[in-house]
């Protein structure tokens, strides 16, 4: 029975430095690695974003993580609080490195997304929500429009704020369409002499920039888009990400 403990302890022992060691391999080929069209490696990249954060007294760490089901290893460079920065696909058995942030389709498959979960923001109404063909002289395509209200949830008085979008559109792995709000969508924006204040509702309207029409014909593997707001107050708070994912295929395969 001892026996049996101590040779169970020692091989619990042996995978759990064989995985920290894998571990390092993987956080290392990321951190050696360039991206395309790069001449700074991956760690003399983020060390700019470790200098900037020490400013702002936020810390990062790196994080690598096995993926059974692909064999492959995600690598992370997040900040020590919300675990929030960049993502890498790791293969350590053919040395290739692909960045997650730029590709929609490992997002998906790995399930990593901008959005963040804190609620500071939220939509709390929404009045009309579409994904139509729309034929202007400056926006002739299919668009996704969203109108409606915004919470603002924190304790602050926002002065700055900045609202937007993120429209993905997947129909193979080689058509991947994304695009941003365009200059029809509506948002008043506060300033110090009319501030967004705490738990008050703002009306907004976002309609994105127009896909070629042609699209109409196709169905969608996927379609979703995210609500971005960017927000400061008069103190130095500061916020900055999405706060809302809206699915979209649907809509897409429905377009009037």
């Amino acid at each position: 029975m001892k026996k049996s403990f101590v040779l169970y302890s020692i091989l619990a022992a042996f995978v759990l430095l064989m995985g920290c060691d894998y571990s390092k391999k993987a956080i290392e080929l990321v951190k050696n690695t360039k991206e395309s069209g790069q001449i700074l490696t991956n760690s003399e990249q983020m060390q700019k974003e470790i200098d900037e954060g020490a400013k702002k007294n936020i810390q990062y760490k790196w994080v690598a993580n096995k993926h059974e089901q692909y064999n492959t290893w995600i690598v992370s460079f997040v900040d020590t609080v919300y675990e929030r920065g960049y993502f890498w696909e790791a293969d350590l058995n053919n040395n290739i490195v692909k960045s997650i942030n730029d590709n929609w389709l490992l997002k998906k498959k790995y399930g990593i997304t901008p959005l963040r979960k804190d609620r500071n923001f939220t939509i709390e109404e929404i009045e009309t929500e579409e994904v139509v063909l729309q034929n202007t002289r400056l926006n002739n395509g299919v668009v996704y429009r969203i109108k409606g209200k915004i919470k603002n949830n924190t304790d602050k008085n926002i002065t700055k704020c900045y609202l937007g979008a993120t429209l993905v559109v997947i129909y193979t792995e080689q058509k991947i369409l994304e695009q941003k709000e365009n200059n029809d969508s509506n948002f008043a924006r506060p300033s110090t002499s009319n501030p967004w204040k705490p738990n008050e509702t703002k009306d907004f309207l976002i309609v994105t920039e127009a896909i070629d029409q042609i699209y109409k014909e196709y169905k969608p593997e996927d379609a979703f888009c995210f609500i971005l707001i960017s927000a400061e107050d008069p103190l130095g708070y500061e916020y900055s990400g999405a706060f809302e994912e809206r699915s979209l295929k649907k809509h897409f395969s429905e377009i009037m």
